[in-house]
């Protein structure tokens, strides 16, 4: 019965194909691996905001952040200063009134 060598010391350039393939897996998945745990960058970052509102008070609103820009859910605001609002079942618009029913508005997205 023959021993099967992997490496020897004594001829480092002759080694077994199963230990050259084992090296090359585990080269490949090293290098490979910090890619597939790369954090994915969203577009938009969630975060809060307090809206403080003379006569009215303050509250806390959850809004959007991309850039410098901060966007803001209309309906949760209009419900905070208590405008009239009813959104379709699309979510892509947005109607009501303001002060009387005679001001009507849309906000189409």
């Amino acid at each position: 019965m023959t021993d099967h060598v992997l490496f020897s010391l004594k001829h480092p350039l002759k080694c077994s194909r199963y230990f050259v393939l084992v090296c090359c897996f585990f080269c490949f998945n090293f290098f490979s691996i910090p890619a597939a745990f790369a954090q994915y960058d969203p577009p938009f970052e969630e975060t809060s905001v307090f809206l403080n509102v003379p006569g009215l008070g303050g509250t806390e609103l959850e809004a959007l952040m991309k850039g410098e820009k901060l966007y803001l859910s209309v309906t949760d605001l209009f419900n905070y200063l208590e405008i009239k609002n009813d959104h379709s079942p699309e979510f892509d618009s947005v109607t009501g009134f303001f002060l009387n029913s005679n001001n009507n508005y849309l906000i189409d997205y």
